[in-house]
């Protein structure tokens, strides 16, 4: 519990039993202190809820899609929050298998930029923490404003506050912490790493990477089709269980109802590069 007491001072003290609050938490699927870029699917499932306290059948069922490490769960979690305020809706956890077909299909990929600094800056500026505009940027960019490099970031400069007492955090503090976030980020990319190999989707991988690595970083699921046609998938069903799994990896992302007309995009590009690197030069095909 914090205490300020009045006068020009400013001081304020806090008492030696409570625990510092925790703002930002990656990978636990906690809401987090700023909901933030989720407000399109955020109004769907509140129409969806009102038409239930309201006793009418919701037009659909609603299905989040999208990589791991997006928010689903924090935002699934937040629904579940608004469900328990409201009268005479109860909350059931179902398997995908146990979901009707014609469900409407909520895409959850990465933020745009200024939903991604808001993530940043509204719960360090709640505690009276203020990040500097091109501090804010590098993180920002570092992120590629994928919600699970946003919380082990802003979790890093959230302790960093703490230890040294800061109320600005600067470029020197993000290069403080930056060695901290890359450890994390390296045992992200081990992990996915793995997964593409125990998988079978190594190959997958490095055909449809260099794609996404050129300027435009995007690419038409004729192309990405005719990629994975070149590594021996002669089976079109084939090639695009393929791509799904990649999609579900946080490989590749297109938003759901798209199909063929929506460009196709890197999940996480430095996953990418990861996988290239440590596949060695030669087995990306000259990719960059």
């Amino acid at each position: 519990m914090e205490r300020r007491p009045a006068g020009k001072l400013g001081i304020y003290c806090h008492t030696m039993s409570a625990s510092p609050p925790r703002l930002f938490v990656p990978g636990d699927g906690a809401v987090p202190p700023a909901l933030v870029g989720r407000s399109a699917a955020q109004a769907v499932l509140s129409r969806c809820l009102d038409d239930l306290v309201r006793g009418a059948a919701p037009p659909h069922n609603v299905v989040l899609v999208g990589p791991r490490g997006n928010g689903k769960t924090a935002l699934l979690s937040w629904f579940k929050t608004m469900c328990g305020s409201a009268s005479g809706v109860d909350v059931l956890w179902l398997t995908p298998g146990e979901i009707a077909d014609g469900a409407g299909l909520l895409g959850i990929g990465r933020l745009d930029t200024d939903a991604a600094r808001a993530a940043l800056t509204k719960p360090l500026r709640a505690h009276d923490v203020g990040i500097e505009a091109q501090a804010l940027e590098t993180v920002v960019k570092d992120s590629q404003r994928y919600p699970y490099f946003l919380q082990l970031w802003g979790d890093a400069l959230w302790q960093n506050h703490l230890t040294t007492g800061a109320s600005e955090l600067t470029e020197e503090t993000v290069a403080t912490v930056r060695p901290e976030v890359a450890a994390w980020m390296a045992d992200y990319y081990q992990s996915r790493y793995r997964e593409l190999r125990g998988g079978g989707l190594m190959s997958a991988a490095l055909a449809v990477a260099p794609l996404f690595l050129r300027q435009n970083a995007t690419a038409s699921e004729q192309e990405l089709d005719a990629a994975l046609a070149a590594t021996g998938r002669e089976d079109a069903a084939d090639r695009f269980a393929t791509l799904e799994s990649l999609n579900r990896l946080g490989y590749v992302w297109c938003p759901p109802g798209q199909g063929a007309a929506m460009a196709w995009s890197a999940g996480i590009p430095s996953l990418m590069k990861y996988v290239l690197d440590q596949a060695g030069p030669n087995a990306s095909g000259g990719a960059p």
